[in-house]
């Protein structure tokens, strides 16, 4: 079986796999990490009716462009209001989107088997399974970079329709996370010249004219933003957004760069290995060589050292470029397929073991689970034991299927492995952890002692997780002190101190509560006596 026949059943089931991977209890876990911060400043967007200038506790709030946070209103027309389905909701449909993208961007690379195998891969892996249904910026700007990078390509191919294309993908992208998104794209243009060995394509309209009405977009956004007169040291705080990380030692410096290179091997898992396992093969030699896939290896390169090499920067900052890494090991795969290089298919296979291995690791898990709970954890549920079932029986046929590596069914049921891994995780263990978060209980006690008509008054701008659930007007006071009387106050525990120094003021105690961060808040009431 060397190919797999193209038409719409590709994309079907593409859709539908994307659905039941990243739809299923996406919005059953709390707020966690920075979502906070990406849902907020859409709430008050829609409460002021402003959707220039992104506010934090009414305080101009311009640590990101709008676009993520103008995705995120737009999704709460449907979930009447700002909550954490509709804070997610961008990402799991960007993360499908993307994978539609990359079959169709595949099939013009390297034919349909290479379509479908890279738009899996990237479904399946392990850094998308973080970010695919996660409140923040990684799956939009995934999306807005690979359609800016792909229509590129068509682009300098002669379709206008293209250029234009290009330009507004570019633009959505520097309005999800700004100048970032110009190094990805900018690989991109290396690698064009580069793989059709056409230097003068960096000089040409077909570049310049979409980056143009790229800037022209963006750029009108930042004018009507910096024209507000609330808004000061915009260009300040931008600069210093860009500045982070800063100088290093020496020691700390190639530390953090040694974690950065596990962590994106690891993210970029399974592809990733099948990148590692093709070096050094007459298939790997034969695949690199096609202008198509130098392209996508030059892009790949370039994105990756660039953020690789600056100190400060995190895996994730390198996640757009996962859909290149899946377009890679899709052409591998699919190439292996007509293949009689016996070195790659060896490897391969050596591959599919290991994964067969882990499902049946997993699954012995899930069945010791139903006899002798772990720790906490009594069982996984109907669900997740049914899902360990099947994992178990599946794995039998994967190891089978690897043993005749050449066979289309090993790739299909590799993925089906690490879906069925994906589900259970989302069943389970997802809603378990969600449990033990207990933002929206730790809200609801600072949120009954508050008259419904009295604002909240915050002198920590922090903890944005557990605040967003806080079920009254929240009002950032720089001054704890000059709370007015008969206010109602929420600080850090050692603030209080503070409160009691000259001049001192008289506060009621009302409550204290641990927070996810491990940090300790305290509800006072200002009395005034």
């Amino acid at each position: 079986m060397s190919t797999i026949k193209s038409g719409w059943g590709s994309a079907f089931l593409l859709v539908l796999l994307g659905a039941l991977l990243y739809f299923p209890s996406f919005a059953a876990d709390e707020l966690d990490d920075e979502e906070g911060r990406r849902a907020l400043p859409a709430r008050e967007m829609i409460e002021s009716g402003d959707f220039v200038v992104p506010t934090l506790w009414g305080e101009p709030y311009l640590s990101k462009p709008p676009l993520f946070f103008w995705l995120v209103a737009a999704s709460s027309t449907l979930t009447d209001g700002v909550t954490t389905a509709s804070t997610r909701l961008p990402s799991v449909l960007a993360t499908i989107l993307t994978a539609l993208l990359v079959l169709w961007f595949g099939r013009r690379l390297g034919g349909e088997t290479t379509g479908l195998a890279a738009s899996a891969l990237f479904l399946v892996s392990f850094s998308v399974f973080e970010k695919g249904s996660f409140g923040e910026l990684e799956a939009v700007l995934t999306l807005t970079v690979f359609a800016a990078i792909a229509a590129l390509y068509r682009a300098s191919e002669g379709s206008r329709l293209a250029m234009l294309a290009t330009g507004l993908a570019l633009a959505a992208a520097l309005l999800t996370k700004g100048p970032p998104a110009l190094v990805f794209f900018g690989g991109a243009a290396i690698a064009i010249a580069l793989a059709r060995k056409e230097s003068r394509f960096l000089l040409s309209p077909k570049l310049w004219l979409p980056v143009l009405l790229a800037l022209l977009i963006s750029g009108t956004w930042a004018y009507l933003l910096l024209a507000r007169p609330e808004v000061e040291n915009a260009t300040a705080k931008w600069g210093e957004q860009m500045s982070r990380g800063g100088l290093q030692e020496l020691s700390k410096y190639f530390n953090a760069r040694k974690s950065f290179a596990g962590s994106v091997f690891a993210g970029f898992f399974p592809p990733s290995m099948i990148l590692l396992l093709a070096l050094g093969t007459n298939l790997g030699r034969k695949v690199f060589h096609e202008p198509a896939i130098r392209f996508c290896s030059v892009t790949f390169l370039v994105g990756l050292t660039f953020f690789a090499l600056v100190p400060g920067t995190q895996s994730r900052y390198v996640h757009p470029m996962i859909p290149f890494a899946a377009l890679l090991a899709g052409r591998l795969i699919a190439a292996e397929l007509e293949s009689s290089d016996s070195r790659f298919k060896k490897r391969l296979a050596g591959l599919g073991r290991f994964v067969a291995f882990l499902s049946f690791a997993v699954a012995g898990g899930v069945v010791w689970m139903l006899f002798r709970p772990i720790g906490k954890i009594d069982h996984l549920g109907p669900i997740g034991n049914s899902i360990g079932v099947v994992l178990l029986i599946l794995s039998v046929f994967v190891w089978r299927a690897w043993s005749r590596p050449t066979s289309a069914k090993a790739l299909w049921a590799s993925f089906a492995v690490l879906a069925l891994m994906r589900l259970m995780q989302l069943s389970e263990i997802i809603p378990a952890a969600a449990g033990r978060q207990g933002r929206v209980a730790r809200a609801a006690m600072i949120t009954e002692p508050v008259p419904a008509d009295s604002p909240i008054y915050l002198g920590t701008d922090h903890h944005y997780n557990l605040l967003f659930y806080v079920d009254r007007e929240l009002r950032l006071i720089k001054d704890p002190r000059s709370t007015p009387v008969g206010g109602y106050l929420l600080v850090r525990e050692p603030q209080l101190e503070s409160l009691q120094a000259e001049p001192p003021v008289a506060f009621e105690p009302i409550l204290a509560t641990n927070t996810h961060e491990g940090n300790r808040l305290a509800l006072v009431r200002i009395s005034g006596e």
